[in-house]
């Protein structure tokens, strides 16, 4: 994997190029050039993007042309026209790793072995009546610069990859000394891997009945705010008939206010319960049929679209860019950067939605204080007043926030009936 694929940008060539070089590394050092001590896929993919290849072991024009292959800016690496110049002449250097000239060397020598049974361990001739003649004596032809002798196994040699020993029997070297027989190999590979099952993909539902309930509840919960705000004005008149110094539960309507302001806040609170309830089905909605019209360009998962609006810090962004992947998608709008090349989004309504939200969320907080709760009339009239102030900000947020909900749901049932 090369660097600009494990960022996710766009495939060349030279991502070919880069992993030719990681391949040609292993062949050459027995190891990975980007491995890590356990082997840890994120790890390695780090390794891959920002630091450099371990190369340690090479020299000369081998070194220069996997180097060259595995530059992280892929305009910097060589192409294949390149690496086939480079390559014509013989690279001088030894392009297997010790352990996998030590096997070849064990297995040259148990098929000479195979091919003269005559001889025992000490070249004398087999006798008795369980020998078997061999071929015509007569040498085998053997490269000179090919070692028959095997290296000195080491303490800390280990198998090849992928490959596990198994018990040795019959004649020495672990095969049958019949002539003609291929010696079988000491090891037997591991099963194959199986990759596991990829996901069912998303499947695009309707979305109409989920929307038009969704601004539906927020016009109510519209009207609800405009009641509210009508309510504080009659509130904040008639705690302005005392003297602003009394403690407010001398007030002579104390007890009918407050009942009256309980009333309203309390039928407040259920609409927006049902409110929140009915916009996070349809967010979660709305993002699954993006990912099922486009798979892979709506960021973040289905679960997360609706955790991300109860984690601290993260409901300030990330529910924002989930709905610019959505509405892009909808609008069947090309990636914002496509083959280097920036097609500047269109997103003016979920922008001013998202501005009006957050500005509207803050206010909104100043009406969760009560105000009967205060122990003046005159601070009890203060904070009416900040309510007033919080429920004429809040009146857009909930405006655009219908608007968003009504554009988005027919642009989504325009998808799904074929439509642009």
């Amino acid at each position: 994997m090369s660097p600009e694929q494990v960022r996710g940008r766009d495939v060349t060539t030279a991502s070919d190029v880069f992993c030719l070089g990681a391949v040609l590394a292993y062949a050459a050092t027995g190891r990975m050039p980007f491995d890590t001590p356990l082997g840890n896929a994120h790890a390695v993919m780090f390794r891959i993007a920002e630091e450099d290849a371990d190369l340690s072991g090479l020299s000369g024009p081998l070194y220069e042309v996997i180097a060259a292959c595995l530059e992280k800016d892929p305009e910097r690496r060589p192409d294949v026209d390149t690496l086939v110049a480079r390559t014509e002449g013989e690279i001088p250097g030894t392009w297997l790793p010790g352990q996998v000239l030590a096997q070849l060397g064990r297995q040259a020598v148990q098929l000479l072995d195979s091919e003269r049974p005559e001889s025992g361990t000490d070249g004398a001739p087999l006798e008795g009546p369980g020998a078997v003649p061999g071929p015509p004596d007569h040498p085998p032809t053997v490269s000179p610069t090919v070692s028959l002798r095997p290296p000195e196994p080491t303490p800390n040699q280990v198998p090849a990859p992928n490959l596990v020993p198994t018990a040795r029997q019959g004649a020495p070297y672990g095969h049958s000394a019949v002539w003609g027989q291929a010696p079988p190999s000491p090891y037997q590979p591991l099963p194959p891997y199986r990759m596991p099952e990829a996901p069912p993909p998303e499947e695009a539902r309707p979305i109409r009945l989920l929307g038009t309930l969704t601004w539906v509840m927020l016009l109510v919960l519209l009207a609800w705010s405009a009641v509210s705000i009508l309510f504080r004005f009659f509130l904040d008149g008639e705690l302005s008939r005392e003297p602003d110094d009394w403690p407010l539960a001398t007030h002579p309507d104390y007890a009918s206010l407050k009942d009256s302001s309980q009333l309203v806040d309390g039928f407040g609170g259920v609409l927006f319960v049902c409110t929140v309830v009915l916009w996070l089905s349809w967010f979660r909605r709305a993002r699954r049929n993006a990912a099922a019209f486009e798979p892979g360009r709506v960021r973040y998962s289905p679960a997360m679209a609706l955790a991300v609006w109860f984690i601290p810090i993260c409901n300030f962004f990330m529910p924002k860019q989930i709905a610019n992947d959505v509405w892009a998608v909808t609008r069947a709008e090309p990636p914002e950067w496509l083959h280097g090349v920036r097609y500047p989004p269109r997103r003016g309504l979920v922008n001013g939605w998202w501005s009006t939200w957050l500005v509207g969320f803050y206010f909104g907080l100043f009406l969760l204080p009560s105000w009967h709760g205060e122990a003046t009339i005159d601070r009890a009239e203060g904070l009416v007043s900040v309510q007033i102030i919080s429920g004429f900000v809040t009146l857009p947020a909930i405006i655009v926030a219908a608007v968003f909900v009504a554009r988005l749901t027919t642009l989504q049932e325009k998808r799904l009936r074929g439509g642009s």
